[in-house]
Parts: structure tokens; sequence; C-alpha cells
């Protein structure tokens, strides 16, 4: 609220409300300012390196995930990567079956119409193998794999 507007709203009150007005500015400036609100701890089931989804030229589209805790080899932040979790494709296919960690799930789809399952420990050339199947990807996509294939820079540092 702009001062002028704040005078004349003052201006039309009562000399009772105008004491209470008052009092409460009083008051209000009295307030010792407040801290800021410390830092969230990180949750620890966020990965702050994930990689966004790959999405094929015909469609295909997949998580292609490596770092800590996940199912890739090194089992780190950096990588070069020779093996990495894949999760969630959006249909079937004959390279990614053998590795299915829920091989009964891999005809269901959630509601986004992927598979919800994950396929662990994928050697990262059976990943390129499958991306070229289906047509290559784009420009986001081939920063993924590079970045999987030589390890991690600045970009993907969370």
């Amino acid at each position: 609220m702009e001062r002028e507007q704040l005078v004349r709203m003052m201006g039309n009150m009562d000399p009772e409300t105008m004491a209470v007005a008052k009092e409460f500015l009083s008051w209000a400036r009295a307030l010792p300012e407040l801290e800021p609100e410390p830092e969230p701890e990180p949750d620890p089931w966020k990965n702050p390196h994930r990689f966004p989804r790959i999405v094929c030229d015909d469609g295909f589209a997949l998580s292609v995930q490596a770092a800590s805790g996940l199912y890739c080899e090194p089992r780190d932040d950096v990588g070069p990567y020779t093996e990495v979790e894949v999760g969630f494709p959006t249909a079937k296919d004959p390279i990614l079956t053998p590795y299915a960690e829920s091989p009964d799930r891999e005809d269901e789809r959630d509601v986004r119409g992927r598979i919800p399952t994950v396929y662990p420990y994928i050697p990262l050339e059976k990943v390129f193998a499958l991306i070229i199947k289906h047509g290559g990807t784009n420009q986001e996509g081939a920063e993924v794999l590079m970045t999987l294939l030589n390890g991690r820079g600045e970009r993907w540092n969370g």
C-alpha cells in the first residue's frame, strides 16, 4: 500500500480506531527482525544428480540414471559409467527385458503410460544400441549419454 493511500485511510478513521492502529504500528516496529528460514535438509530420496528422461526420435522414452545409491557402475556421483540404471520406459524392448527387476510388470503401465520397473546395471553400450534402435535422440538426450560415458561435468553437478 502506498503512503498516500495509508494516510488517506488513516484520515478517515475514527479516533478510537486511529489509536488502535497507532498502537499496532508501534508494536509492529518493535518486533525483532525475523531470521531467514534455514535451508531444508536435503531429502535423501531425491538425487540432486538426476538426468532428464531421454526421448528417442520414434517416441520411445526412458530414464537413464547413474549416481551413488543407484544401480550403476561405478556407484558414485562422478563416473564415467560402464553400467547404468534404466527405468520406466514407454515400451517393452528385448534389449532391456533380461535386466528387468520386476519382469512380471513389463506388460503393465503406470498412469503416465510407462512400464513400472527398473533395469539395473545395464551396460552403457546396450543403452546406446537401444537409443540407436529407436532412431536416436535429441541434443539433451545426447548430452546425458555423453555425460554418462565421459563422467559428470559442471552442468550436472546438482
